[in-house]
C-alpha cells in the first residue's frame, strides 16, 4: 500500500463551489481539487497552452488563463478557496500579489499556498534547491530584476499582516511524498533543464552572464557526481478573516461596486431611483428594511436593503441586536467597520432608552430554555456558534456569536469561546449551534470539539452545561444523550 501524499491530505480537507488556483504551469493537483469544487478556476505563468492541454483542462471543468502583472480578473470575494503551487517568486512584487490574490477569496474562505523550502538535509537536495534558484534568477533577471527568495517567516509574517487566521505552516519532506524514487530519472530531468532552459539564456543575461555561467557549471557537475532529490516542500493554510476590495476597504462577500453607478451592496447590480420610506410608515417596515435605514443614515436606504437581509440571514436577528462590539461584527461579516458601528450604535441606543428597571434577563436551566432563547437560529443559512453565558443563578449575562462557518466547516477554538465568559463574569455557559442540513444530529466532530471544550472549561472552572444543535423543526442536547 502506498503512503498517504501529506500535501494531498491538507487538500482533501477543502471543497465548495468555486476555487482558485495560481500555480506556475506544471498543474500537479489540479485534479483533486477539481474533484472537490463546482468550478475551478486557473491562473498558470505558462503561456504556451497546447491544444491536448486545453482538451484535458476542460474535461477537469478548470477555467484557465494566463496572468503577467497587474489586477486579477475577478470581482472581490468571488471564490471560496484559493490554492497557490511554487507561483509566488515568479511574480515581480510577490507581497502585493498575495493582496490581490486575498482579494478574491470571500471571508473565512481557505487559503493554502506551497511553495519550495529553503533548507536541504542532503547534497541531493540542495541541487535541487540551487536548480530552481538558478530558474527563478533568469526569469528575474530576463526582466531586469532580482530575484527575492521566499523564506517560511516571510509568508507568515505577510499572511498575519492580511488577517489570515489559523495559520499552520508544514514542511514535507520528500521522504514523506514519495516511497520510491527512479534517481536516474530525476538526474536525466535535472540536466536536461540545465540544458534546455538556462543554457539557452545566458546569452541574454547581459553582465550576469559570468556569474549564471559560474553557477551552472558547478550545479551541473554537482548533479553528475550525486544526482538530485526533489526539494522539501513547505505549506502555509489558513483562513482568510476579512474581505478587502481592491483598494482595502473590508466588503461583504458579494459586494460589487460599479465605477459611475449607484450599485446594490449584495448584488452588485445598478440601481435606479433608490427610495427612503416615508417617516410616518417605519413603525411598520420589517427588520430588514429598518436596519437598512440605519446602515443609510436615511438616505437612499434601498440600496442596503439586500445587505441588511443577508446579514440578518448569516448572523441571526437576535444575535444581531445583542451584538455589543463593532469589532467582532464586522470581522464576522465583513462589513466596514463604519456600518458595523451604526448597526451596534442603533441597538445600544434602543437598550438604553427602553430596557426597564432590574435586569429581566432570561433564565436558562436546560436545553429547552436554550432553544427557545434562540429560535431564530433555525432559519439560518450559514451554520453559527453561539455562547450563552450565564451567572451563578443561571441568568444569561451574555449571548454572543462565536463563529460563522465555511461551506465545509466552522471554525471553533476555546480561546473564542471562553474569552466572552471571562469578560462577562459567566461561572458557566451552553453553546449552541444550527445545523441548517435539517439533521440536528451531532456529527463526531461536533462530539470530540464538545469534549475538548468542556474539559477545557473544567480548567478554566467555567462549566460547559451543554452543546445544543439546533435544526429548523427539532434539536438534539448533548448534556441529554450523555455526550459530556
Amino acid at each position: 500500500m502506498e503512503p498517504l501524499d501529506p500535501l494531498a491530505t491538507i487538500l482533501a480537507r477543502y471543497g465548495g463551489h468555486r476555487a482558485l488556483i495560481v500555480d506556475d504551469g506544471a498543474g500537479t493537483y489540479r485534479g483533486s481539487i477539481a474533484r472537490r469544487f463546482e468550478q475551478v478556476d486557473v491562473v498558470s505563468f505558462d503561456h504556451d497552452l497546447s491544444s491536448s492541454r486545453r482538451r484535458r483542462e476542460s474535461l477537469l471543468n478548470l477555467q484557465e488563463t494566463t496572468w503577467q502583472d497587474g489586477p486579477l480578473p475577478y470581482a472581490d470575494a468571488t471564490f471560496d478557496a484559493a490554492f497557490v503551487f511554487h507561483a509566488l517568486p515568479l511574480c515581480p512584487d510577490w507581497r502585493r500579489f498575495l493582496r490581490e490574490l486575498l482579494r478574491t477569496v470571500r471571508q473565512r474562505g481557505p487559503v493554502v499556498i506551497v511553495e519550495y523550502g529553503t533548507s536541504a538535509r542532503t547534497e541531493q537536495q540542495a541541487a535541487q534547491i540551487e536548480l530552481e534558484r538558478l530558474l527563478y534568477d533568469r526569469d528575474a533577471a530576463l526582466r531586469g530584476q532580482t530575484f527575492e527568495w521566499i523564506t517560511p517567516d516571510d509568508l507568515r509574517k505577510e499572511l498575519r499582516l492580511l488577517d489570515v487566521h489559523h495559520l499552520r505552516v508544514v514542511e514535507i519532506a520528500p521522504e514523506d511524498r514519495l516511497d520510491a524514487v527512479d534517481r536516474a530519472a530525476l538526474k536525466r530531468e535535472a540536466l536536461d533543464r540545465i540544458k534546455l532552459d538556462l543554457l539557452p539564456a545566458l546569452g541574454r543575461l547581459g553582465e550576469r552572464r559570468d556569474e549564471f555561467e559560474r553557477r551552472l557549471v558547478e550545479l551541473k557537475r554537482r548533479i553528475e557526481i550525486s544526482g538530485v532529490m526533489p526539494a522539501p516542500l513547505m505549506v502555509l493554510h489558513g483562513i482568510k478573516k476579512t474581505v478587502y476590495s481592491a483598494v482595502g476597504t473590508p466588503l461583504f462577500a458579494g459586494e460589487v461596486f460599479a465605477p459611475g453607478a449607484a450599485a446594490d451592496p449584495a448584488s452588485g447590480e445598478a440601481l435606479t431611483a433608490p427610495t427612503t420610506p416615508q417617516a410616518e410608515s417605519i413603525e411598520s417596515l420589517p427588520l430588514a428594511q429598518l436596519l437598512s435605514l440605519v446602515m443609510s443614515d436615511g438616505e437612499s436606504a434601498t440600496r442596503f436593503e439586500r445587505l441588511a437581509q443577508r446579514i440578518l440571514r448569516d448572523y441571526g436577528s437576535r444575535a444581531v441586536a445583542q451584538e455589543g462590539n463593532a469589532r467582532t461584527l464586522a470581522d464576522s461579516l465583513g462589513i466596514s467597520p463604519a456600518r458595523a458601528s451604526q448597526i451596534v450604535a442603533a441597538f445600544e441606543l434602543g437598550r438604553r432608552f427602553f430596557t426597564p428597571p432590574g435586569d429581566d434577563a432570561p433564565v436558562l436551566r436546560g436545553p429547552e430554555d436554550a432553544v427557545q432563547h434562540a429560535a431564530d437560529m433555525r432559519a439560518l443559512r450559514r451554520e453559527q456558534f453561539r455562547g450563552l453565558y450565564l451567572n451563578n443563578r443561571q441568568k444569561l449575562v451574555a449571548d454572543e456569536v462565536i463563529s460563522i462557518g465555511t461551506l465545509t466547516n466552522a471554525i471553533l477554538h476555546p480561546r473564542e469561546v471562553f474569552r466572552p465568559a471571562l469578560t462577562h463574569h459567566a461561572v458557566s455557559l451552553i453553546l449552541i449551534h444550527n445545523h441548517p442540513s435539517g439533521d440536528p444530529e451531532p456529527s463526531p466532530e461536533d462530539i470530540e470539539m464538545t469534549r475538548q471544550l468542556h474539559r477545557a472549561g473544567q480548567i478554566l472552572g467555567i462549566e460547559l452545561l451543554d452543546h445544543v444543535i439546533i435544526a429548523a423543526d427539532s434539536w438534539f442536547s448533548m448534556k441529554n444523550a450523555n455526550l459530556i
